[in-house]
């Protein structure tokens, strides 16, 4: 059974997809998030490149500060890591 706020350690995760990498984590960072984990993905849309396009914690969701949570970053060919 869980409890949806937790006993006052969860943080509340944000909806970070569309940021770059660095103001994502900034973001997480500031609310206490302490384990984030970026990779990246090929992307074929250039205005996906260099932006946060999937989270694998969903907005909305209240977990540990310290509960992994991985950032997909996507790659275009050519682009800022292409």
């Amino acid at each position: 059974i869980a409890s949806g706020n937790g006993d006052g350690d969860s943080i509340q995760m944000p909806d970070v997809t569309g940021l770059q990498p660095a103001d994502a984590q900034d973001r997480l960072d500031d609310l206490g998030f302490t384990n984030v984990r970026l990779q990246g993905r090929r992307v074929n849309d250039e205005d996906d490149d260099n932006r946060v396009i999937e989270q694998s914690v969903d907005e909305g969701e209240s977990i540990s500060p310290d509960q992994q949570i991985t950032l997909t970053v996507g790659q275009f060919p050519g682009g800022v890591f292409g």
